[in-house]
């Protein structure tokens, strides 16, 4: 396993398939690469007690099925995987983002512009195109499968923590559960006008993100903009 720029050296261990880390917003989730390979975050105990943590700190686990994580230590500030065409898995961090073709057998580092840190990540469903959103408001764009990253917009001081993406369709949903949507490749971002204490939900397919909150849905796509459904 080789770690490549942002200062690492190369690394050739073995790793366990379980890695620990703090969460930002702490959720299962399951990131599935091929029929048989797939990264998941489940929810544990938290190992950290002995540091003031305490176990209920909201601690979750890295866990790769059929696939190699990263060096622990990186693999402690992976925020979100997230795969894309010909089964290219991508990790945002602390210090940007990672990349691997091999199911983890090598992991380099991206290119990443900025010293903002990216919070979640996603791919255009079937597009070369991938989004990253994060700190300060800052939303990040790679247009060859996560190689290399470019700030694509600043929509605003607080903190991005989740992002998804369809058919040129761009959502981003803030700390306090602001929706923000841009229907021309990130150019552009508009608010939703309604707000509620709901945690915001995105789902990406048909060329279109959904938007559910408050027992409300939107559509935003390129094609037909924001609409309420």
């Amino acid at each position: 396993m080789s770690i490549r720029s942002l200062g690492y050296a190369a690394i050739a261990v073995a790793l366990p398939a379980v890695a620990w880390a703090v969460p930002w917003g702490a959720s299962a989730v399951t990131v599935r690469v091929s029929a048989t390979a797939s990264v998941s975050r489940v929810s544990a105990p938290c190992p950290f007690s002995a540091l003031g943590r305490g176990e209920n700190a909201g601690c979750f686990a890295w866990r790769g099925d059929g696939v190699t994580l990263p060096p622990a230590s990186l693999t402690q500030r992976v925020h979100l995987f997230a795969v894309g065409p010909r089964a290219r898995l991508v990790a945002v961090t602390d210090e940007g983002a990672l990349y691997t073709d091999d199911l983890g057998a090598t992991w380099r580092a991206a290119r990443w512009e900025g010293p903002q840190t990216p919070r979640s990540v996603t791919f255009d469903d079937g597009a070369d195109d991938a989004w990253a959103a994060g700190s300060s408001g800052t939303v990040w764009r790679s247009t060859d499968r996560g190689l290399s990253w470019r700030v694509r917009a600043d929509v605003g001081a607080r903190t991005l923590v989740d992002v998804a993406a369809a058919g040129g369709a761009v959502v981003v949903v803030d700390d306090r559960g602001e929706v923000r949507a841009s229907t021309d490749r990130g150019e552009h971002f508009r608010g939703l006008d309604e707000r509620c204490d709901d945690a915001p939900t995105l789902s990406a397919g048909a060329g279109a993100v959904t938007v559910r909150a408050c027992g409300r849905a939107w559509r935003v796509s390129a094609a037909s903009g924001v609409e309420r459904l």
